[in-house]
């Protein structure tokens, strides 16, 4: 995260309480390479507090002055003497520069220890440089326990309570699953959350596959092949795999197909009458099968065969599937190729959607 001092916190600082806050939140910039300091005025180089300070913090200002001009650093976040007027934007006066910038990073999810798997796995790809595993390392880095959207909305307006009503102090970065069960689907519950993270500036993403089991490339499934259900699980597997990528990505992995009987429509009446003429038990059961899922669920699935769709009505056959799915993230299988494979970059950006996911939690970093 770059971290812009201006100038008139300098000129502000001669007084030795004053001086002794700019020194320690320098400190904190500096310290085992935490932040990184933007300067983009020489005047701090004529103020009574630069000229306080060591030889050594000296050097260090005028080099990070000399390259915050050559490269146009821009900030993630500012402190200025006026900065505590500030509710929303991350603009922080000294005092409330320390409590900001000592704060680790939480990366809230819905499952904070289940979940951390895959935020762990993309940061082993995609942290290009170890930053995220530095703080990981140094625990300046957190995974956050919200539980399903009401409780993680009500969690952070707590949160934001707790500091006055001032969301800049968020250091939070929200990640949850689309729950999508088909490309149009609309989730309404996300709604409010969605309103209040917008609203309070804090950034967040949710999945455009449906959960973070959708990304496993199909290759870590191998994982998954061992004791009394091996036979079972591979019969699952090699049904999972004759999918589409789209189908793959929209498919529920710990329940199967939703098989919700609430919709109705002209083509389900169709195959209502086609179930009662059906002779063979599979076709039947197929039948009833597509019977049950709602209109764009069953256009999605529409070209998988009935042996295969009857498999896949069911989640992937594993026990205590919350705790031991989210492992195999950690295989050897899960790799920036095999990850690549199941989302594309995007042409604008060069960037897939996983990668900028990282590059938004690096700016809290």
């Amino acid at each position: 995260m770059n971290v812009k001092i201006n100038a008139d916190v300098f000129n502000n600082s001669a007084s030795v309480d004053n001086f002794l806050q700019l020194q320690f939140i320098l400190h904190i910039i500096f310290y085992g390479n935490r932040y990184s300091l933007v300067l983009d005025d020489d005047k701090v180089l004529s103020s009574k507090a630069y000229n306080k300070l060591t030889d050594e913090e000296k050097d260090v200002i005028k080099l990070n002055l000399a390259t915050t001009i050559i490269q146009d650093d821009q900030a993630d976040c500012e402190i200025k003497e006026n900065g505590s007027s500030e509710y929303i934007s991350r603009i922080f006066s000294p005092t409330e520069a320390v409590m900001y910038l000592l704060q680790p990073i939480t990366i809230l999810l819905e499952n904070g220890a289940y979940d951390s798997y895959f935020i762990k796995a993309l940061i082993r790809i995609y942290d290009q440089g170890g930053r995220l595993q530095n703080f990981i390392s140094n625990n300046w880095l957190r995974f956050g326990n919200g539980g399903g959207c009401t409780n993680m909305l009500t969690l952070l307006r707590s949160q934001v309570e707790f500091f006055g009503g001032k969301s800049k102090f968020m250091k939070v970065y929200v990640l949850v699953d689309s729950d999508k069960r088909y490309p149009s689907d609309n989730i309404d519950k996300y709604g409010p959350l969605i309103s209040y993270l917008t609203e309070t500036n804090i950034p967040y993403h949710i999945l455009s596959k449906r959960s973070m089991e959708n990304y496993l490339p199909e290759e870590s499934y191998d994982v998954f092949v061992k004791g009394r259900t091996r036979h079972e699980i591979e019969i699952w597997k090699n049904a999972y795999i004759s999918l589409s990528a789209k189908q793959k990505d929209f498919l529920s992995i710990s329940s199967g197909l939703n098989k919700d009987a609430k919709a109705d429509d002209i083509e389900k009446r169709k195959i209502a009458r086609k179930v009662r003429k059906a002779k063979n038990e599979k076709n039947k059961n197929a039948l009833n099968l597509r019977l049950k899922l709602p209109k764009e669920e069953r256009e999605l699935f529409s070209n998988v065969g009935d042996g295969n769709l009857i498999i896949l009505s069911k989640g992937l056959p594993i026990g205590n599937f919350k705790k031991e799915f989210p492992k195999a993230f950690y295989h050897y299988s899960v790799n920036r190729k095999s990850m690549g494979k199941r989302t594309p970059s995007n042409p604008n950006s060069g960037e897939n959607e996983l990668q900028q996911i990282i590059s938004e939690i690096k700016k809290l970093s």
